[in-house]
């Protein structure tokens, strides 16, 4: 996400555009069987015997920017021909990122993202404070009983945690969980 953050940033410095690219595939979304070695992208390195091992997880979203619209095009001809891929315009919504977008900067929220985790996790969102977390709060491993499977509450953290990317004002609290 540092990287989509520094791209944004350099993208509303120079006034581009970000497009966005969705590749649809079918090996994205079943479990391989075998093992996947592909070669490098030119300019990645000069070896020609280099082969990268490929793993189960795959990038399906890619964003473009830059000054050369023309190149730009020839790139999304060159990525279509390749792969099935669609074209969603401009960046928009991007990995639980919220973008929009004026002449000088982008905006950056994840209001559907906060939403989307209160509605995942059946949790209320009636109780509303300024503050997610009490004043001089001092926790200890000896308080509460210790949780039979903690993966949901991991999963839950992690997820509050993705959420401070645009919300360092609650991100003390939910590092302190």
């Amino acid at each position: 996400m540092t990287i989509v953050r520094l791209l944004m940033a350099i993208s509303a410095a120079k006034q581009w555009t970000i497009h966005q690219m969705d590749v649809k595939n079918d090996f994205l979304h079943r479990e391989l069987k075998e093992t996947i070695y592909v070669n490098p992208p030119l300019g990645y390195c000069t070896d020609p015997q280099l082969v990268c091992r490929g793993s189960e997880e795959y990038v399906d979203d890619i964003l473009i920017t830059g000054d050369d619209t023309e190149g730009i095009s020839r790139l999304q001809q060159l990525l279509s021909e390749s792969f099935k891929i669609k074209d969603l315009g401009p960046l928009t919504y991007f990995l639980g990122l919220e973008v929009s977008k004026n002449s000088q900067c982008y905006f950056v929220n994840q209001q559907k993202y906060a939403a989307d985790l209160v509605k995942l996790e059946n949790l209320s969102d009636s109780k509303i404070v300024d503050t997610p977390l009490e004043l001089n709060l001092k926790l200890s491993k000896d308080d509460g009983s210790p949780l039979e499977d903690p993966t949901l509450y991991h999963q839950l953290v992690g997820s509050l945690i993705y959420l401070t990317m645009t919300r360092p004002d609650i991100s003390y609290a939910f590092r302190y969980v």
